[in-house]
C-alpha cells in the first residue's frame, strides 16, 4: 500500500499520463464444449428473471463495417435511456426508475486507454455469477483466448485524490458495481477514472465495457438480481439469430443466388436528395469466379468486385469492396489515403415485391459517410 500511495503522490507532482484498465491475463478455453452449455444458462436466466426485452448493438451496422452486433436481455421495468454512435464508438443506457443504470460502451479508438487522471480507486473483484459470453473471432483475430466470462462484483475499497492529499482513504461504506469481466480479471484491481475513457473493459478489436452502477453504490436484493441477470445475458447476436435461422443468408454467394437475374435502375438518391437518370441494368454475376456486381449501359459494363460479406439483420447485408490495409493485392489502388471503407449495402425489405434497394458507402478518416442509394425493379 506504501508504494502505491507513493506512486499517487509522483503522479501529482509530474502529471503522467495513465494507463487505464489492463486486458487481464489470457487463459485458453474449448469453445465448442462451453457454447451449448452457455446458451442454456442463458434460457435458463431469461426465464428465472422474466427476462421479456432484447436490445442488440448496431455499431457494424451503423458504420457500414465487419463489426459483431451484441444482444443482452432486461425484464420489465427496465428501459433504454441513450443511445449514441460514432465511427469509432457506440454507448447505449439502460435505467430503470431508481435510477440504476447498466451502460454497455464499445470504444475503438485506441489501443491503450490512457490520459491524465485525477482518482484512482482500489477495486476488489469477485466473481458473482457465470456469463453467456462466448468470445471469438472478430476481423479476422481470434479472441478464445480471452477465457471465460463472468459476473464480476466491483467492491470500491479505497479512493486517492491526487488532486488532494495524495493518500488512499478507506471508503466507510463499500461502493458496489457490477461488470461484465473475463474470469482472470478477479482479484485486486486499480482504477484509473480518466475522464471519457471506460473501465474494467475487455479488448474485443476495440475496448468493450459493460457495467451496472447505482446512484448511491448500493442495491436491493432484487435490483441486483436483475442487473446480474442482464449483464450475464451478453452474448454474440449471430449466436441465436443466424445460426439457428435457415432464413438469413449467410454468405455473398448466397446473396448472389438471392439476387440472381438482372434489375432494372428505378431511382439515384444522394445525401437525402433525387439526384436524376441513371438508366443501366443490374446484375449480380461471377466474372472470373469472383463475385461482381454489373451496372450494363449501352456502350459499355461497369463491374464491381467483392472480397468480404457481413450481416447487419435479416433484411440487411454487406459486401466490402475496399478496407484500408486488408485484401492485399486485390485491394483497388485508386482510393485516397483517408478512405477506411468502401461497400455495397443490399436492403432486401422489398423483395418480395421484386424491389431491391442498394446503399453505396464510402467512410472517411473523420467519420464522414458519403452514401449514394440506388432503387431498381426486378427483370421479369
Amino acid at each position: 500500500m506504501k508504494n502505491i500511495r507513493n506512486l499517487c503522490i509522483l503522479f501529482i507532482i509530474s502529471s503522467i499520463l495513465l494507463v487505464g484498465c489492463s486486458n487481464g491475463e489470457n487463459t485458453d478455453i474449448k469453445k465448442g464444449e462451453n457454447t451449448d452449455i452457455k446458451k442454456e444458462e442463458n434460457t435458463d436466466i431469461k426465464k428465472e428473471f422474466n427476462l421479456k426485452n432484447t436490445y442488440s448493438t448496431r455499431y457494424g451496422e451503423a458504420n457500414a463495417i465487419t463489426y459483431p452486433s451484441f444482444s443482452f436481455d432486461y425484464p420489465s421495468g427496465w428501459k433504454i435511456t441513450n443511445e449514441e454512435i460514432t465511427p469509432t464508438s457506440e454507448k447505449v443506457v439502460l435505467s430503470n426508475e431508481n435510477g440504476i443504470e447498466v451502460t454497455y460502451w464499445y470504444f475503438g479508438d485506441m489501443k491503450e486507454l490512457t490520459g491524465t487522471t485525477r482518482n484512482i480507486n482500489l477495486v476488489d473483484v469477485t466473481k458473482i455469477a457465470d456469463a453467456s459470453f462466448v468470445p471469438e473471432y472478430v476481423q479476422a483475430t481470434d479472441y478464445t483466448s480471452l477465457g471465460n466470462f463472468i459476473v464480476g462484483k466491483l467492491d470500491t475499497k479505497e479512493q486517492c485524490d491526487m488532486l488532494g492529499d495524495g493518500v488512499f482513504q478507506k471508503v466507510e461504506d463499500d461502493l458496489i458495481r457490477y461488470a461484465l469481466l473475463p474470469e482472470s480479471e478477479i482479484g485486486k484491481k486499480e482504477e484509473m477514472l480518466v475522464p471519457g475513457l471506460p473501465t474494467f473493459s475487455f479488448w474485443y478489436s476495440g475496448h468493450i465495457s459493460f457495467i451496472a452502477e447505482s446512484p448511491t453504490g448500493k442495491f436491493t436484493e432484487r435490483e441486483e438480481k436483475e442487473v446480474i441477470s442482464i449483464l450475464s445475458s451478453f452474448r454474440t447476436s449471430k449466436d441465436e439469430n443466424i445460426d439457428n435461422n435457415s432464413n438469413f443468408i449467410k454468405s455473398i454467394d448466397d446473396l448472389w443466388d438471392k439476387l440472381k437475374g438482372k434489375w432494372k435502375f428505378e431511382e439515384y438518391i444522394m445525401n437525402g436528395e433525387n439526384i436524376g437518370n441513371e438508366e443501366h441494368v443490374l446484375e449480380l454475376r461471377y466474372i472470373d469466379n469472383k463475385p461482381a456486381l454489373s451496372r450494363i449501359y449501352d456502350e459499355q459494363d461497369v463491374n464491381i468486385f467483392f472480397y468480404d460479406f457481413s450481416i447487419a439483420d435479416i433484411n440487411h447485408y454487406t459486401a466490402y469492396v475496399y478496407k484500408r490495409d486488408e485484401y492485399g493485392e486485390k485491394s483497388p489502388a485508386n482510393w485516397g489515403d483517408d478512405v477506411v471503407v468502401v461497400s455495397y449495402s443490399f436492403d432486401l425489405t422489398n423483395i418480395s415485391n421484386d424491389i431491391l434497394s442498394i446503399d453505396y458507402k464510402i467512410m472517411f478518416d473523420n467519420g464522414f459517410i458519403d452514401t449514394h442509394t440506388y432503387k431498381y425493379s426486378k427483370i421479369k
